[in-house]
């Protein structure tokens, strides 16, 4: 929202002409005159920041995370005040020296210290994984990036930092499921591991993972400069999904004889109670035969639970 009589608003965040916009609807846009320069600034701005002020930075480690990508100072010397960690969501507005394929975020850190000559050691994630590749500079001021695959140690004061990936590849662990039952499963994927690492949920960095239970599975795999990941999940039965009658009439005619359940529930364990809690019918192994032949007519409740489905508890009338 603009202040009340403003005339015009302009903030020479142009990256090139001499055109200067007016951000308010009044269209006052301008020219730089007299061969004015259009410098970048050094500052330290992002979309989003994060800090940590220590009386003594022995051991510490600290991290700001964006979606999967993450950044991390470690091995923090000279004892600064404090260290600022920030985010960029956009691509950098110099890209001199970056891959074409160069993707967002960007991360930028430095130590906040009355004294110069701090360094700290620098990391970036993608997915849990550390990007081996990766281009750097000191800040926006500075026009050309630096590609680098070693570790960025004893950085000095500040740094920005984003990742360089290389050539996608395709991997493929499947589509969701509801299964049942839950049988081991090899989660593969790709054909061929040679030349690939693997990171999957739990740590481990073998090139299959065997799938055990209900629940999400995720790999993040790495070749060369590259990561990329992908998810899979096991799931039961939502009962919420079927629709449970409230209503039979066992009443000897041909029509509504039983309580049916879904054909996907049959073979679910079944009990029913009446109003005061009592346990009037219990099945195993149901299979859409309880006629309540036994029962007077009223309002019974019911309890549909098994190996492949979420319990359901909810009442049905039985009306003869």
């Amino acid at each position: 929202m603009w202040e009340n009589g403003l005339i015009g608003y302009w903030t020479f965040d142009e990256l090139s002409g001499t055109g200067v916009a007016d951000k308010t609807s009044n269209g006052l846009n301008g020219t730089l005159k007299n061969g004015t320069q259009r410098l970048f600034s050094g500052a330290a701005l992002g979309d989003a920041s994060t800090y940590s002020y220590q009386p003594n930075w022995t051991n510490v480690e600290f991290s700001m995370d964006e979606n999967q990508d993450k950044i991390k100072v470690s091995d923090i010397k000279g004892n600064p005040e404090g260290v600022h960690l920030y985010v960029v969501r956009d691509i950098p507005s110099q890209i001199a020296g970056l891959a074409q394929n160069i993707t967002m975020p960007y991360f930028g850190a430095f130590i906040a210290s009355t004294t110069t000559s701090k360094t700290f050691d620098a990391f970036y994630f993608l997915n849990n994984v550390e990007m081996e590749c990766k281009s750097i500079r000191q800040d926006n001021s500075e026009p050309v990036w630096t590609y680098t695959n070693v570790k960025i140690d004893n950085r000095l004061d500040r740094l920005e930092i984003i990742k360089n990936q290389g050539t996608n590849f395709a991997i493929d662990l499947g589509v969701d499921e509801i299964v049942c039952p839950m049988n081991s499963r090899t989660l593969k994927p790709v054909a061929d591991a040679t030349g690939y690492s693997f990171t999957w949920q739990d740590g481990s960095t073998q090139s299959t993972f065997q799938a055990n239970t209900y629940g999400e599975y995720w790999v993040a795999v790495k070749k060369g400069c590259t990561i990329v990941t992908d998810t899979i999940a096991f799931s039961k039965l939502e009962l919420d999904e079927y629709v449970i009658p409230n209503v039979f009439t066992p009443n000897g005619d041909d029509f509504n004889q039983t309580f049916i359940l879904d054909e996907d529930l049959m073979g679910s364990t079944l009990f029913v109670y009446n109003r005061w809690g009592k346990l009037v019918y219990e099945s195993a192994d149901y299979q859409n035969n309880w006629n309540a032949s036994e029962l007077a007519p009223g309002v019974y409740y019911y309890l549909v639970r098994g190996d492949c489905i979420e319990p359901k508890k909810g009442w049905v009338s039985v009306v003869k």
